[in-house]
C-alpha cells in the first residue's frame, strides 16, 4: 500500500506538520510510525508513565483540530492492509492505517467490497471511523456504522 510521506521512520520533526489543505499547522515534538499493535501499546504505556499525550493521525485529511498536538503524533500508516476476511459472513479485519482506495482494491481481490465510502478515498480506515466521515448518499451508513469491533 502507498505510505504517507511520514511513514518511513519515526522521527523528531522540528518542523510544522500540516493537513492536506495547509489549513492546520502545528509542531509535534515527535512523530511515531509503529509497525505493529505491540509497538502502539508500548508507546501508549511509555507516554502514560512520562505524563505525555499521544494523538493519532490518519492521512491528515480532516480540517478539525482532533489530531493537533505539541506532543507525540502517531501515524498508523504502517499498520495497514487486509488482515483476515470472511466473504461468506461479509467480514474483514483490516489495519487502521489502510487507505480506503487501496483497501477497496484488496477487498475486491478477495471477493468483497465496502458498501460505501466518500469520494476522498485517500483517508485511512482509522481516521474515517474516528472522525465519523460520511459516505456517499443519505441512505448509506458512514464507515463507523460498519465497524463491528476494534483494538
Amino acid at each position: 500500500m502507498p505510505k504517507t510521506p511520514w511513514s518511513a521512520t519515526s522521527q523528531n520533526l522540528g518542523q510544522d506538520f500540516h493537513n492536506w489543505s495547509g489549513g492546520l499547522r502545528f509542531r509535534p515534538s515527535r512523530l511515531e510510525v509503529p509497525e505493529d499493535e505491540e509497538t502502539v501499546a508500548a508507546l501508549v504505556r511509555a507516554a502514560a508513565r512520562q505524563g505525555r499525550s499521544i494523538r493519532p493521525v490518519g492521512s491528515a485529511h480532516s480540517s478539525s483540530e482532533i489530531y493537533v498536538t505539541d506532543d507525540i503524533l502517531v501515524s498508523m500508516a504502517d499498520i495497514c492492509g487486509l488482515r483476515e476476511h470472511d466473504p461468506q459472513h461479509h467480514r474483514a479485519m483490516v489495519g487502521a492505517g489502510s487507505q480506503l482506495t487501496e483497501l477497496s482494491k484488496e477487498l475486491q481481490a478477495a471477493g468483497m467490497t465496502l458498501s460505501n465510502f466518500g469520494d476522498v478515498a485517500t483517508q485511512t480506515v482509522g481516521g474515517a471511523i474516528g472522525t465519523g466521515t460520511h459516505g456517499s448518499g443519505r441512505d448509506f451508513p458512514n464507515l463507523s456504522m460498519m465497524l463491528l469491533g476494534g483494538r
